[in-house]
């Protein structure tokens, strides 16, 4: 279990769950069958989770894709789309004030122009994203308890509005 909030920064909150985030799905996600032999899974966690900044990981996320397991760009590049708009957004100063609300404004905005069916997919992601963070976190205002996301409804209200 991690601290919620590692730095008391949005920027650097929020890379550090997406790294962790990304970096488990590196040993569950398929492997093309011709690079298996040469992907070592360990030497990619280690370069997703030492990433400096979003732009660092995601060409790190660009090369293990080449590398032979490009299904990892479905779960990066929502994540990496939401990361921009939550560190721009004046009002979010803090990943405890990501909520349904936020996550409604930004999909209604629809800053990558997707389609429907890209926009169940983003939001998808972005759900498991933060169920992974439920799952994995300690917050120190709590005596040791997860913190938990004000994320009810967000998935029912997009897709009937689809």
């Amino acid at each position: 279990m991690e601290n919620l909030l590692q730095f008391n920064n949005i920027q650097k909150d929020l890379l550090f769950w997406i790294e962790q985030y990304i970096g488990s799905k590196i040993y569950k996600l398929s492997i093309k069958p011709e690079k298996k032999e040469d992907f070592i899974k360990d030497v990619y966690f280690r370069e997703i989770i030492n990433s400096k900044d979003i732009g660092e990981l995601q060409a790190v996320i660009l090369k293990i894709r080449r590398q032979g397991m490009p299904n990892l760009g479905t779960y990066f590049n929502p994540l990496y789309s939401f990361y921009i708009n939550a560190i721009n957004d004046k009002n979010i100063k803090t990943i405890k004030e990501i909520d349904s609300n936020f996550i409604d404004i930004y999909i209604s905005k629809n800053p990558s122009k997707l389609k429907p069916k890209s926009i169940i997919v983003h939001l998808t992601v972005i759900g498991s994203f933060f169920k992974y963070i439920e799952k994995n976190n300690i917050d120190d205002t709590t005596s040791g308890e997860p913190y938990f996301f004000n994320l009810k409804g967000t998935m029912n209200n997009i897709r009937s509005t689809i």
